[in-house]
């Protein structure tokens, strides 16, 4: 019995020792007003209770804009190049265009691993 305990303890001080990976989230959300969610403007009558959790709870970055189309929206964000960089930053890559990303580029899952 007293194995068994000390092998618990001892795998829970493991687990603990260790730190984990933080979890983060991205929104992204197309064509949303600054003014829109409830967190900045509860007098517009969108209720957003879940989403202004987690800014009041998270860090809410504030003055960063987005490329006026999805495509090189996305694509800046997630591998954090400049859009006019990565070939994307006047047309939308629909699911069947023929070109995309180079395959060289690295995106953040990539990344956050290294």
């Amino acid at each position: 019995m007293v194995r068994v305990v000390a092998a618990g303890l001892a795998a829970l001080a493991a687990a603990h020792a260790a730190p984990s990976a933080p979890d983060v989230v991205f929104i992204v959300a197309d064509d949303l007003g600054f003014n829109e969610m409830g967190y900045r403007n509860s007098s517009r009558g969108l209720m957003t209770p879940f989403l202004d959790d987690l800014a009041f709870s998270g860090v809410v970055l504030e003055n960063y804009y987005v490329q006026p189309i999805c495509s090189p929206t996305r694509s800046a964000l997630m591998t954090g190049r400049y859009p006019v960089h990565l070939g994307t930053q006047a047309n939308v890559i629909y699911w069947d265009t023929p070109w995309g990303i180079d395959l060289k580029e690295k995106f953040i899952p990539q990344i956050a691993k290294e």
